[in-house]
């Protein structure tokens, strides 16, 4: 069987709005080498490393993982379009954090609403929000897909119009949280998918109050690659607690990963599970030893990118044979009398990986366009394979080569032929 993560929505780092008043993002541990600090967990080029500073200490790294800016409403109002109604900053109903958005209506129709919310085709969201009404009229919070025109229902689903959230209670609370998918490549036509919410009264003259509202990611995959690392490498990603927002609290909850004894192989320590994680300010562990303080490592692993990320079980898996080419890079030079010189330019080879579909029907021939190579933009953006059956313990770090044929060999057949190269580094 075959997993990917691709395109876009394949790693969550750097992609969240900041959270606060002055913002928050990637807090990082001190246990980096000076030399090789901590500045871009992912520009999609695996080849400015970051170094653990010795096999004893391990390092972590929080991310804020909510795309709507300002969604907290901790900056006041600032970012939310008023239609019919004028919004103020209030401190005397909050859920989490200092501030929240007050709106008094002036008709049925009243709202404020954002439309700069990136998401991207078949990604996996949730929504939380707090909410209090006046007890009597409902506040609704509707989330529009603004490339089909389609609005999110409670169930998770899509449909023509409606809400996705009604609530009346004169009382400040968090409404149960919706997990749902955006809608695929093939019903958007386009990997980046532009979400506007809204969040709207029901009646003239009424008062409420918003706050913390959030499109929280998910994520069922978290990886490292580099060199260097053991079989007792732990990697784990740790819920932010019950204050997230605004003081994290972290080291109870593991939402994915275990701290050590992990069999991981040459370069990469990953973890992948089926269900998704849902968290807003994730903390992600790497942990050299097999458990903080005991059996550390010989080596000092080498990062070159962290991604933390949706993984896509593939419906239809290749064809045998599945070729995975090892190559080491390398400088070689031969004397007149034909001895070699030869100089390895990597410290690990190289994978290049051929994989050949046969879609027997236009499901599975839209999964492998569009989540394979449409998502990966032909190679625009890096793409993991995980081999769980060819080479188990692998996730293959990478990007599809930019063409690739589909051909119909058949009545109700089509086939394809996928190569990955693996992406370099770090090399030093």
């Amino acid at each position: 069987m075959f997993k990917i993560v691709s395109g876009p929505r394949m790693n969550l780092l750097g992609l969240g709005a900041p959270y606060g008043s002055s913002g928050q993002y990637g807090p990082a541990s001190a246990a980096a080498d000076s030399a090789y600090p901590l500045t871009n967990a992912y520009d999609g080029k695996p080849s400015s490393p970051f170094k653990l500073a010795a096999t004893t200490s391990g390092v972590y790294v929080t991310f804020p993982n909510n795309l709507i800016p300002n969604g907290d409403f901790e900056q006041g109002v600032v970012g939310w379009v008023a239609f019919n109604c004028t919004p103020t900053s209030d401190g005397s109903f909050v859920w989490k954090g200092a501030k929240s958005a007050k709106v008094v209506t002036s008709n049925a129709s009243s709202s404020i609403y954002r439309r700069d919310v990136i998401t991207q085709a078949g990604q996996w969201l949730q929504l939380r929000v707090a909410i209090k009404s006046d007890g009597t009229n409902a506040v609704q919070v509707y989330v529009h897909n603004l490339a089909t025109d389609r609005y999110l229902q409670s169930d998770g689903s899509w449909a023509s119009g409606g809400p996705a959230v009604s609530y009346t209670s004169a009382t400040m609370a968090a409404v149960a949280p919706i997990a749902f998918q955006v809608e695929d490549l093939a019903t958007v036509g386009t990997p980046t998918v532009g979400i506007e919410v809204v969040i709207a009264g029901s009646a003239n003259g009424q008062t409420y109050y918003v706050d913390e509202c959030l499109l929280v990611p998910g994520f069922n995959f978290v990886g490292v690659f580099g060199h260097g690392f053991q079989a007792s490498t732990g990697l784990v990603v740790y819920a932010s607690g019950a204050d997230y927002w605004h003081s994290p609290v972290y080291g109870n909850t593991q939402l994915l990963g275990q701290d050590g004894n992990r069999a991981l192989v040459r370069q990469s320590a990953h973890v992948i599970q089926d269900a998704m994680a849902y968290d807003p300010f994730p903390e992600v562990y790497l942990i050299p030893g097999g458990a903080w303080g005991t059996s550390p490592t010989p080596n000092v692993p080498w990062v070159g990118e962290m991604v933390v990320g949706q993984a896509v079980a593939l419906t239809r898996n290749p064809d045998y044979p599945v070729a995975i080419e090892p190559r080491y890079p390398n400088v070689r030079y031969k004397s007149s009398g034909g001895a070699q010189w030869v100089m390895p330019r990597g410290a690990a080879p190289l994978r290049r990986v051929t994989v050949s579909f046969a879609y027997h029907n236009d499901a599975e021939y839209r999964e492998g366009r569009d989540n394979l190579y449409g998502m990966s933009g032909g190679g625009a953006y890096p793409l993991i394979l995980i081999p769980t059956e060819t080479d188990p313990g692998e996730a293959i770090y990478g990007r599809v080569e930019d063409s690739t044929a589909f051909t119909r060999v058949g009545y109700g057949e089509r086939r394809a032929e996928f190569i990955v190269e693996e992406e370099p580094g770090p090399w030093v």
